[in-house]
């Protein structure tokens, strides 16, 4: 009998954010490089609740680099994530 070797795998809630803000953040600048999450300031914090009809499974925030063309700046962010498979739902920065 031949096992599954396929397991469920944790989610890594820092890099679905990082993915999440690089999409947004195309849409809005098309002058838009990168935004990078400084992984060393991240704090998860559990939230396991509805924000109107939407799951929040977890609150991320820390602090992250947007680069496009014409600026660079650190900013702190906030990311709302619905858990493993449904991700990042939100992202915000506020300036330093």
């Amino acid at each position: 009998m031949i096992g599954s070797s396929t397991m469920a795998q944790p989610y890594n809630g820092i890099a679905d954010c990082e993915r999440y803000a690089t999409e947004y953040f195309k849409g809005g600048d098309p002058d838009f490089l990168s935004f990078v999450i400084d992984s060393n300031t991240v704090e998860e914090v559990s939230f396991d609740n509805k924000i109107g009809s939407q799951y929040i499974a977890a609150i991320w925030r820390g602090r992250g680099t947007y680069r496009s063309r014409s600026k660079k700046f650190t900013a702190t962010f906030v990311c709302l994530h619905a858990g493993g498979k449904e991700g990042a739902l939100f992202i915000y920065l506020f300036p330093r």
